[in-house]
């Protein structure tokens, strides 16, 4: 559990370092504006078409410098019942993360990517496998080494007699022999709600309480509180806390504390923006953005400091309308990609498959820059008049609907 908080930490700093700043945040009036403008990610009240989240452009606020910075891009394809197929969150040429999922839902495996300067190049995946009654059976994990993978570990299940995950054990390889790590205890209610995780961690042949994690649920089923304990001195001592609430304008917050020794000190919190017109039944969604029944539309997180609130980072969702003889049940390259990044003087993307497009040029604080109608196999947009920094590149045609990331640096 701490070396993954740190690799997040590590991922975050590369994604700070890696983009060419802007000095405008997504505001609150700024996101409105941005889905209100943009027709594709905003539905109509009154329509019944059937949408999908296509991707989420995520950005960071770097308090040193007061600028905002390009984040996480990640992108959703989906199976024809709706479930999702693969997931693909990028910083760009920093890191990348692919998951791809089973036809009902299941994680098949989990790929990691390193930016080498040139290219991504593999780094970890997971391969998980299943019970022929779909239930959890283990998952291996590999690493890149010297062209190939090469095993470095695996996890064991058990599940209890209602079906529910009851045990995780994981193991690393030393040499040929696998050792314990950490194990995990899951306590569920009699619906399957996990209401308490418990963490161990194994040394010298003894396993160790190491965290543990506790969740409630309000009356709709979404979580209300999480707060988890660590094991020090021979007791659980707390550490963290997070409560979600609704409040006006169709807005849930989530404020997180931590723990001083005597009391809850607040640290940060996070705002969405939900369209309370259009539930999660008529969306094709990743099963994070369905925990509040209707659709998010933005969402921003701020940090907590001697009583003032300051800027964490500001993510936007994408939508499209569903054309379901575009989607199939096997993986495809997208429609479009940049031929250059960063950008000079003539924005050129590859249209893979030749469609008629309509390509729509945002700042990052969603002002509509510039339009275009293309069916060129190769689009061209003139940006020497456009000032650096970070660009939204929005392509829509009968078929689907892309979101690329652009940096303009002349």
């Amino acid at each position: 559990m701490k070396s993954t908080l740190l690799f997040s930490v590590i991922c975050y700093a590369f994604s700070v370092q890696a983009q060419i700043p802007n000095s405008e945040p997504f505001s609150q009036r700024d996101i409105h504006l941005f889905t209100q403008t943009k027709n594709v990610t905003l539905s109509n009240h009154h329509r019944s078409t059937l949408q999908k989240l296509d991707s989420m452009q995520n950005i960071h606020y770097d308090t040193w410098s007061q600028l905002w910075y390009s984040g996480a891009t990640t992108r959703f394809e989906y199976y024809t019942n709706g479930s999702l197929k693969k997931q693909t969150s990028e910083t760009y040429q920093s890191f990348k993360e692919v998951m791809e999922f089973g036809a009902q839902g299941e994680l098949l495996s989990r790929k990691y990517q390193v930016w080498d300067g040139f290219y991504y190049e593999d780094s970890f995946e997971t391969i998980y496998t299943y019970h022929a009654n779909g239930l959890h059976e283990s998952d291996t994990s590999y690493e890149w080494s010297n062209g190939y993978w090469e095993i470095t570990g695996f996890a064991q299940y058990q599940i209890d007699s209602l079906g529910f995950l009851k045990e995780k054990t994981n193991y690393q390889y030393q040499g040929k022999t696998a050792i314990p790590t950490t194990r995990f205890y899951y306590n569920n209610d009699a619906n399957g709600k996990l209401i308490n995780l418990v963490t161990f961690q194994y040394d010298n042949g003894i396993w160790e309480n190491n965290y543990q994690y506790f969740y409630t649920y309000n009356a709709q089923d979404r979580t209300a509180e999480f707060y988890y304990q660590s094991w020090q001195n021979s007791s659980w001592q707390n550490e963290y806390r997070s409560e979600s609430t609704f409040i006006t304008n169709n807005i849930t917050e989530g404020t997180s504390y931590f723990w001083n020794g005597a009391s809850w000190d607040i640290n940060s919190k996070e705002e969405s923006q939900y369209d309370t017109n259009i539930s999660t039944s008529s969306l094709y969604l990743p099963s994070g953005a369905k925990l509040n029944n209707h659709k998010i539309i933005a969402s921003q997180s701020y940090f907590y400091d001697n009583g003032l609130w300051g800027y964490i980072d500001s993510t936007l969702y994408f939508y499209s309308d569903v054309n379901p003889s575009a989607i199939s049940n096997h993986s495809s390259p997208p429609y479009y990609q940049l031929v250059q990044n960063p950008v000079k003087e003539q924005l050129l993307i590859k249209n893979t498959k030749g469609k008629n497009s309509a390509i729509s040029i945002y700042s990052s604080t969603g002002n509509l820059i510039k339009t275009a109608q293309s069916n060129e196999s190769v689009i061209q947009m003139e940006v020497q008049t456009l000032a650096n920094g970070l660009y939204f590149v929005a392509i829509q045609n009968g078929e689907g609907y892309e979101v690329l990331n652009v940096i303009i640096s002349h």
